[in-house]
């Protein structure tokens, strides 16, 4: 019973957030000098609004989770920022996943386009973990419309949640040091990123097999 009750809790709550605050927080996470200006009128509670708006970011797929990342290394200093940025993901992904597993496909229909649907779908299901993992791992791509779709699988939430830990600290990391100003990356530099992540991803999908005998061969050779 209890544990019922906190799905419908947790379901109300943030349908309640979409649905009637849902373009209201789009547009905050999405212009970054009114984030900041609410955020320093939220003072001391600064960080838990910040930590709202990304576990929402997350659940709101279409929001680019990369400007987020660095709004809170500018917002809240490296460390600050990095460890807000990678909870308010964690959390969000969760969420996202336990939304799919509860309530099924009608639900990240409603979430995800049928096209990135489509597209992630495929790698849950013939790729499996690795695919899942290269997602999260490379920028640009829809990893946050992903947990959704790996809510769909047979995937623990145990298997899921490493998954996520592991693969999105480092651009989580990067995007906190850019904001924070410790690294000046040039738009150039992104565009090139995404061009880079984009082939390296059709090559791992259509080499996947001959790929992954050629690092299983480089680990067992003498």
């Amino acid at each position: 019973m209890i544990n019922l009750s906190l799905k419908f809790s947790l379901v109300a709550f943030v349908l309640y957030l979409l649905v009637f605050h849902g373009r209201s927080l789009m547009t905050l996470i999405t212009n970054e000098t009114l984030l900041e200006e609410v955020l320093v009128k939220l003072g001391p509670a600064a960080w838990i609004g910040f930590l709202v708006l990304n576990i929402v970011q997350v659940i709101l797929a279409p929001i680019p989770g990369v400007a987020v990342g660095v709004a809170g290394g500018f917002l809240f200093g490296f460390w600050g920022g990095f460890i807000l940025n990678l909870i308010g993901i964690l959390i969000g992904s969760i969420i996202a996943f336990l939304f799919a597993r509860w309530l099924g496909r009608p639900l990240v229909d409603k979430f995800v386009s049928g096209k990135t649907a489509s597209f992630l779908e495929k790698v849950a299901t013939s790729k499996g973990i690795k695919g899942i993992a290269l997602i999260y791992l490379l920028p640009f791509l829809p990893d946050d419309a992903l947990s959704f779709m790996v809510g769909l699988t047979k995937i623990n939430f145990r298997t899921f949640f490493l998954i996520v830990a592991l693969c999105r600290t480092p651009g989580t990391f990067v995007a906190s040091m850019t904001g924070a100003g410790l690294i000046n990356l040039p738009l150039y530099f992104w565009i090139i990123v995404g061009i880079v992540t984009v082939l390296l991803l059709i090559i791992y999908w259509i080499k996947s097999e001959q790929i992954d005998l050629w690092i299983k061969g480089l680990v067992l050779r003498d």
